[in-house]
Formats: structure tokens, C-alpha cells, sequence
């Protein structure tokens, strides 16, 4: 059996496990490091992940009731605007296209919430992610060097107002 269902604080330490397990493969292809990418989503703590619960809707992807996936959906600015924030799949449950479930659970998530774009930001090396994020009706909507990341960010977003989700 296969379920989305919202994370409680009971379920943040399995979801810690499938964000950091998820986020690694991630971090070793392109070499990231706690001393490299301190804040890269591989090496996020409890702390942070108990802060993100606190403020964002948090979801769990779950196959015979094991978690085996995690996204939030954190409100941003004026509400009109949500943060798909640290989806994850664990390596060996990937292109059965839970993560696509998770994203359309965000999306309807922000439209019941009346919210009319989601937005992400992802490692804009990653060419094949950016793609599988485009074929969801994602674009993209620009690039940024920051000084604390050895990557570039690519800005991507869904208008919901405009946009048939795929």
C-alpha cells in the first residue's frame, strides 16, 4: 500500500533519515561536504528539520508503512507563494514516480491553501533533475551565485493561476 500523509513529530526522525539518505548521492557526486556546503540538504540537523516543521506543511510518502519519501511546503512573502522545499526519495524507491506524487501533493496542497505559484531552487547542474522538474510544468526563472555554495542555483517555478498542472 502506497500514502501521502502529513508528518507529525513523531515521524521527523525517520523523515531526517530519507532527507539525508536521499540528498547524499547528490552530495557525493558533486563532493559536497559539511566543511565544503555546511548547508547543503544532506547534512541538515534535527534542529533544522524540527524549525522547518514548525512553519511548513511536511508530507511523508509511505509504502507498506515505511517512509520512503518527504516534501514541505513552506509559505513565503505575501502567501501567494509557496517553497517546495527538500524532496526527497531514498535511492533504491526512485523512478517509480513517488516524488512526482509528492509534488502534486504540494500543489494541491497551495491551491487549497489559495496560493497561485510554488517555487524551488536546486542545483542547476543538475540537468537531469531540472528536466524531470520542467516536464511537471515547472520553469525556469533564473540563476544565482551565492558566496557560501560551491554550486549555482537555479530558480524554478509553477504559476497555478496560469499553468495546467501536468
Amino acid at each position: 500500500m502506497h500514502e501521502i500523509r502529513p508528518i507529525t513529530k513523531a515521524d521527523l526522525s525517520s523523515s531526517l533519515s530519507v532527507i539525508r539518505s536521499s540528498f547524499n548521492t547528490v552530495a557525493l557526486e558533486l563532493n559536497l561536504t559539511p566543511e565544503n556546503c555546511p548547508g547543503h540538504t544532506a547534512f541538515t540537523t534535527m534542529e533544522k528539520l524540527l524549525d522547518l516543521h514548525g512553519k511548513a506543511a511536511c508530507f511523508g510518502f509511505y509504502v507498506d508503512s515505511t517512509q520512503v519519501g518527504f516534501v514541505a511546503a513552506e509559505k513565503i512573502g505575501d502567501g501567494d507563494t509557496y517553497y517546495l522545499d527538500k524532496l526527497a526519495v531514498l535511492p533504491g524507491q526512485r523512478h517509480k514516480g513517488y516524488g512526482a506524487q509528492l509534488v502534486m501533493c504540494v500543489l494541491d496542497y497551495v491551491g487549497r491553501q489559495g496560493g497561485k505559484r510554488v517555487s524551488l531552487g536546486m542545483i542547476d547542474s543538475l540537468a537531469v533533475l531540472k528536466e524531470w522538474y520542467k516536464s511537471l510544468g515547472f520553469e525556469e526563472k533564473g540563476t544565482k551565485k551565492f558566496e557560501h555554495l560551491p554550486f549555482l542555483v537555479c530558480f524554478m517555478d509553477l504559476d497555478l493561476t496560469t499553468q495546467k498542472v501536468k
